[in-house]
């Protein structure tokens, strides 16, 4: 088996939200399953360890394509976190018709839509993040 096999592998087995820094300095979230205020709460709490390590407000890439609908408790939660505004650009790719409508509903009341945009895949997505690169010198 060689790695990409083995990566794929690991990651289609993975069940949980994950997030990370990328090599290119951009925080990655890969959204798993239907979420709850506690599943939406523990990845924030995850994102706030990580943004305490970093000394600049990074931009922030979110994978949808395994994620369910989030209940009404996590919509909640998600529209706070939008809010708290602790990143420069963020976006979001993979979500299914249903998800992306749940998306802009959300999104119409977060004051900082305009640095939000909802894309069909992950290389438009990064090609506009990668346009709007991070100040890390702040």
């Amino acid at each position: 088996m060689n790695y990409s096999e083995y990566t794929k592998e690991v990651t289609e087995a993975i069940t949980y939200n994950q997030i990370y820094l990328d090599k290119d300095g951009i925080m990655f979230c890969r959204v798993v399953g239907n979420q709850d205020a506690d599943s939406v709460k523990k990845t924030e709490k995850e994102s706030q360890v990580l943004l305490k390590k970093l000394d600049y407000k990074p931009n922030v890439l979110i994978d949808l394509r395994d994620a369910g609908i989030p209940d009404s408790g996590a919509r909640k939660v998600i529209a706070k976190v939008y809010s708290k505004n602790n990143y420069t650009l963020m976006a979001m790719y993979g979500m299914n018709d249903a998800m992306r409508v749940i998306t802009q509903v959300i999104l119409s009341n977060v004051a900082a839509r305009n640095s939000i945009k909802v894309f069909k895949g992950e290389e438009e997505a990064r090609e506009w993040l990668n346009e709007n690169p991070v100040n890390k010198n702040k």
